[in-house]
């Protein structure tokens, strides 16, 4: 397996030329990397010591969604009294059937 300086991985190496070859770390398998919160494993390779290491970048964040409009936060409140009011009116309705 050849690993690049850029974090690239080259499984069968049959089709790299020698200056690629050269330009690569050759290994086994891949070491495994730690677990750090907030952070993912990007491979990477120092061709001059000929070892792999893993850089630790941070996780993107997931976007904060927009805050919502007045409009918006009145709009669900209406919502929820239109809910309200069609139980209300459909319990009346059973009480005055029944009563």
């Amino acid at each position: 397996m050849y690993i690049f300086e850029c974090g690239s991985i080259v499984y069968d190496g049959s089709e790299l030329s020698i200056e690629e070859i050269s330009q690569s770390v050759v290994i086994e398998e891949l070491p495994i990397p730690e677990e750090r919160p907030g952070f993912y494993p990007q491979i990477r390779a120092n061709v001059e010591e000929q070892s792999v290491y893993y850089e630790y970048l941070p996780t993107p964040e997931e976007p904060t969604p927009e805050p919502k409009t007045e409009i918006e936060i009145l709009q669900e409140k209406l919502d929820i009294q239109d809910e309200a009011i069609m139980e209300l009116a459909e319990l009346l309705s059973g009480v005055m059937m029944n009563g």
